[in-house]
């Protein structure tokens, strides 16, 4: 039996799928995919921006184990993101992630939030060598903060207002996005 030129560019493009959805390769090809498809976030001004009505939200710390409020961090600007070793989407923003800790890291409480099991997250922070800080939800976050879909990152300013509420990739680490947060610092 012999295969048409046509039958062979079929199989071809079934093969490159599968690989797509089913092998390690493919996950390294899907995060490239969303870096390259990721732009800044939009950033509201506070006039625009919904006010976070409670803080209420407990987190254990994988690396020491302590349990931290969201509530102690009131007053300051906050960085929350929701994110899983198992998504793409997530893993493709972790490298601007960990560029924004490293400079902002004195200037802005980290809250990296995920569900997976520490060993996991332990293993992938292990492997990049990311510094930021992961905790664990030990209370249901506030409803302004939850999303069923993920990474979801939210930025909440001194006063609570939350100038970010991104769902999907995005490019953590751009010059636009530093300058909103320098100002945000400085309110």
């Amino acid at each position: 039996m012999k295969i048409s030129k046509k039958r062979w560019g079929d199989l071809t493009w079934v093969t490159v799928f599968a690989i797509i959805l089913f092998t390690p390769l493919g996950m390294t090809v899907k995060i490239e995919i969303n870096k390259l498809i990721a732009f800044c976030p939009d950033v509201s001004d506070q006039n625009d921006a919904i006010r976070l009505d409670t803080f209420n939200w407990q987190l254990q710390d994988l690396k020491s184990g302590k349990v931290m409020n969201l509530i102690d961090l009131k007053g300051e600007v906050i960085f929350i993101n929701t994110w899983a070793t198992w998504c793409p989407p997530c893993l493709a923003e972790m490298s601007d992630i960990n560029a924004l800790y490293k400079d902002y890291k004195d200037k802005i409480n980290f809250v990296m939030v995920s569900n997976d099991r520490e060993a996991l997250i332990t293993n992938y922070m292990t492997e990049r060598t990311y510094t930021f800080k992961n905790y664990m939800p030990i209370s249901n976050a506030p409803e302004a903060l939850s999303s069923k879909s993920i990474p979801h990152t939210v930025i909440i300013d001194k006063s609570g207002y939350i100038r970010v509420d991104k769902v999907g990739s995005a490019k953590w680490n751009h010059e636009d996005l530093r300058a909103e947060l320098d100002k945000m610092i400085m309110e």
